[in-house]
């Protein structure tokens, strides 16, 4: 291990273990929107995706190394885990093309956790899902090969540049942004009210896709949504979500990182929606 990533290993270590669980675990400010537990636990996982990006990297190298680990950190968020992608543009620009890949390819576990989820729920809510989900995963994984194997491919065979692994300045930039996205989602409920499941999924989904899916899923279950009325809502709540991937990318990795995972969250959501009619 290098100097700095025994550095950067200590402080992860101090975060989760001695700062995360002294954090509040409630919401205070206006709109109670502000919850000092929810920021330090997104610092320290996108801390711990960084992490784990590094050692895969060291590992299997930053072709298939990128890839593996954005896919099994996605399941604990996509979101975090393109800012962390984005985090290391800056270090390796010569690697945009892998990292935005990885990025893109994060989205393959939410896709996945919103099948899990409305299959928890209830099975049948699937029924009328398999189109959006089967789309989506198709399309995030042609894009995503495509980024890693372009026809002629730069920068992969490199040697790896090793440093830090991750930015800890990054992190809490991404988080605040995280932070700010959920503000406006309850400042926009607060005023507007509950106009229906459509509006609560959009802003909801803003900060999180699972979340809504769940909400959704239940309210079906129980009999007050029907099956086949759960389709527009998650696909909203996925739809917003995409917008904020699309802000932290920008926010992480600059607008060359932007200018490939956008396309991208773009043709996911299209996709989703296009399957609808399969469906």
């Amino acid at each position: 291990m290098t100097e700095a990533e025994l550095g950067d290993g200590l402080i992860l270590l101090t975060a989760a273990l001695v700062v995360l669980p002294l954090a509040p675990d409630r919401f205070i400010g206006p709109y109670a929107a502000i919850n000092f537990r929810t920021i330090c636990t997104l610092t320290v996982l996108l801390m711990a995706v960084g992490a784990i990006g590094h050692i895969a990297v060291r590992t299997l190298g930053t072709r298939y190394g990128y890839a593996i680990s954005a896919i099994a950190s996605g399941f604990a968020s996509s979101t975090v885990t393109i800012a962390a992608m984005g985090h290391l543009v800056a270090r390796q620009p010569d690697n945009i093309k892998l990292l935005s890949a990885a990025a893109i390819l994060s989205n393959m576990a939410t896709v996945t956790q919103v099948g899990l989820i409305l299959g928890a729920v209830d099975p049948g809510l699937l029924h009328h899902m398999w189109g959006p989900l089967v789309s989506g995963a198709a399309v995030t994984a042609l894009y995503g090969v495509c980024l890693m194997f372009p026809k002629t491919a730069s920068g992969a065979n490199e040697s790896i540049k090793v440093g830090g692994a991750f930015k800890l300045k990054l992190a809490l930039i991404v988080t605040l942004t995280m932070t700010g996205i959920t503000f406006v989602s309850s400042m926009m409920l607060s005023h507007f009210g509950q106009l229906g499941v459509m509006l609560t999924a959009t802003f909801s989904g803003f900060a999180d896709a699972h979340a809504s899916t769940a909400s959704i899923a239940t309210l079906a279950k129980s009999g007050q949504l029907p099956f086949d009325a759960v389709v527009g809502p998650v696909l909203i709540a996925i739809s917003s979500n995409s917008v904020s991937k699309c802000v932290v990318a920008w926010v992480s990795g600059g607008r060359r990182f932007a200018a490939y995972v956008i396309p991208g969250q773009v043709l996911l959501t299209l996709a989703m929606w296009a399957g609808m009619g399969v469906s």
